[in-house]
């Protein structure tokens, strides 16, 4: 996909439920690793925000599991998915 200019990111968001809060706490580097090795993932992941910025789904409104599909010829959201197969789908679309 790289040659058609296109790239598949993930942000790993949330890391263990905290009972005494009622949330989940931000992913660390250590479950970001363990996501990596348990998934096998074959694409890029990294952190989400940190420190006071809002973190994705707060950014997007969005709950977990979204796929932000970015059009790399202008660096502009060309789509926002909540499914998986409906985000491989538009982003095989795109770079048709």
């Amino acid at each position: 996909m790289a040659p058609k200019g296109g790239l598949i990111w993930g942000i790993i968001v949330e890391g263990s439920y905290d009972p005494t809060t009622g949330k989940y706490l931000p992913a660390t580097k250590a479950q970001l690793d363990a996501w990596i090795s348990s998934e096998s993932a074959p694409n890029t992941w990294s952190l989400d925000s940190a420190g006071s910025q809002p973190t994705m789904e707060t950014y997007f409104s969005t709950g977990r599991d979204t796929y932000v599909l970015i059009d790399l010829s202008t660096m502009r959201i060309a789509k926002i998915d909540h499914d998986e197969t409906t985000a491989l789908t538009d982003f095989g679309a795109m770079l048709n």
